[in-house]
């Protein structure tokens, strides 16, 4: 699970998709068909709805939203399976409650921009996208977004269209509808 989690950061959504429901169809084949014990089977439901909810995210991040619906959709069976059996209280997903730091990264400053502090958020963005593997390209190119939305929103626009250019060579390494969305949207502003 936590190995699906980390490709997801260098792998692009579409490619990962297969491997992602081959390894559902598995998990789901193993509930229905094999003999375990109770805590076994509580096990197997948690990971069949975590990687339910992964190949949701992924087929979303693919552009599939039709079919990331449905895998969502289809997870919630899963969730309550698992929510009727009596679970010990750290049962839950452990890769569910551990943030990396590319996510609290990006999401610990895009909100100022988002909400219309632009200028508060310009001057540690850099530092963000500086602490991503160079192969995590995806959320470096949505930090990127982030920034050139900040400098768009504080009046540098040519910096921010430079900053929107250097996502847009990350994004193309790994393409992905959420940079799209975020380059259509600070397009925009430039």
């Amino acid at each position: 699970m936590v190995e699906l989690r980390h490709l997801d950061d260098v792998v692009g959504s579409a490619d990962l998709l297969p491997a992602i429901r081959k390894e559902l169809t598995e998990s789901q084949t193993l509930v229905r068909n094999a003999s375990y014990s109770d805590a076994t089977g509580r096990r197997l439901l948690t990971v069949t709805g975590e990687l339910a909810q992964i190949a949701g995210w992924v087929a979303s991040d693919a552009g599939q939203h039709a079919d990331a619906q449905r895998l969502y959709l289809w997870a919630r069976p899963w969730r309550t399976k698992r929510a009727t059996i009596p679970l010990p209280r750290n049962c839950f997903p452990r890769s569910a409650t551990i943030l990396r730091t590319s996510e609290s990264l990006t999401t610990h400053y895009f909100w100022p921009v988002a909400l219309g502090d632009p200028g508060r958020a310009e001057p540690l963005l850099p530092a963000a996208v500086a602490s991503y593997p160079d192969g995590h390209s995806r959320e470096i190119a949505l930090s990127l977004s982030w920034l050139a939305e900040s400098c768009a929103r504080t009046g540098a626009l040519d910096a921010a269209r430079t900053t929107l250019d250097r996502a847009k060579d990350y994004a193309a390494r790994m393409p992905s509808a959420r940079t799209d969305d975020r380059f259509r949207a600070v397009q925009e502003l430039v």
